[in-house]
């Protein structure tokens, strides 16, 4: 039997009440959201509750975070949580601006959040009886957002990068990083890569990205060495579960599938070893750095086809886009350096 029990370990939603307990497992289980989804939206409405429930106690916002954060709702009622007009849901956004300090990208992220849990309300009227008569944050506008230009990694950095990679871990990271590098993959989707997944004959990797959409990502000649070094010198002789469902990146010490979080401060320790700290290098970033590559020489529909974003008219795009205009794409661009 498989020791990989990591796609079925629980959610746990501390501090809540069971309908919103019963509007997170709705959303794993009926829409298919990730967990990583599912928990990010859940903190993000059961802060906005918590506000709530102490804004209509005492008729004022909370003076700081850690009032906040003590707010008990576990026997809010959902009578409560609907009875809300548009004002006062802005009102909240104002208290994350002024006093969480959120910025406008986290403030929209929270709205859309709001959003989706009155939607809910809604068609789930028949089974809830609220009375709810529409969604209270429905017309309020998301905040406005100031245009970036994403941060990525240079040649010389994505070389003393990858040059750093080295000790006990450094066959299964370098491996693991090449890949980011190679195919724009986000930190979650690398880390649930599973052998089954992997196709190193095709030169072909299956990922499950957001929204449990499906897609493939096209691997270079560097890549496939890495990998089949990594599980050759690395993989096997730690003796790691070899079942189809068995993550492709472990930790020899445990056995298991790799985290996000272990992924991160895998990074920050190349990147300070590589001595280019400080950069707000990320492991998202070599998502920016692939695309930032890719486009130099491809479509921008083949570069949001290869990164797997969806965004519904993109996805429209992508249904007439043939794979093999992709395929051909990552494998003639300049991504074939890195590694070389």
């Amino acid at each position: 039997m498989s020791t990989y029990i990591k796609a079925s370990a629980p959610l746990e939603f501390d501090n809540a009440p069971d309908w919103l307990i019963a509007y997170m497992r709705y959303r794993r289980t009926m829409l298919g959201n990730t967990p990583s989804s599912v928990m990010t939206d859940f903190k993000s409405v059961r802060e906005y509750f918590q506000w709530l429930k102490y804004f209509q106690e005492n008729n004022s916002s909370p003076l700081c975070t850690e009032d906040l954060r003590t707010v008990n709702i576990t026997a809010y009622t959902l009578m409560d949580a609907v009875n809300v007009k548009r004002a006062l849901i802005e009102t909240y956004l104002f208290f994350c601006a002024d006093t969480l300090g959120n910025e406008a990208a986290t403030r929209q992220k929270k709205l859309v959040a709001i959003r989706s849990f009155y939607n809910y309300v809604l068609d789930q009227e028949d089974v809830l009886h609220t009375e709810l008569e529409y969604n209270p944050a429905e017309r309020i506008r998301n905040p406005k957002t100031p245009k970036r230009q994403p941060v990525f990694l240079p040649e010389d950095a994505c070389k003393a990068f990858l040059d750093a990679i080295r000790g006990e871990n450094g066959p299964r990271d370098y491996a693991l990083f090449l890949l980011m590098l190679s195919t724009g993959l986000r930190v979650s989707e690398v880390v649930n890569i599973s052998l089954k997944d992997t196709n190193l004959t095709s030169k072909t990797i299956k990922i499950h990205g957001k929204g449990n959409k499906e897609r493939t990502v096209y691997l270079t000649d560097a890549v496939v060495t890495s990998i089949q070094h990594y599980i050759d010198e690395y993989r096997v002789p730690a003796k790691a579960d070899t079942s189809l469902l068995a993550p492709l990146f472990i930790s020899k010490r445990t056995g298991t599938g790799l985290t996000t979080r272990s992924v991160e401060r895998a990074m920050d320790k190349y990147i300070l070893k590589a001595g280019i700290g400080g950069m707000g290098y990320t492991p998202h970033k070599l998502r920016h750095t692939f695309a930032t590559v890719l486009s130099k020489t491809a479509s921008a529909s083949v570069v949001q086809s290869a990164l797997g974003h969806a965004n519904l008219n993109t996805s429209q795009i992508y249904i007439h886009l043939g794979q093999n205009e992709v395929q051909n794409a990552v494998r003639d661009s300049a991504v074939n350096d890195f590694g070389s």
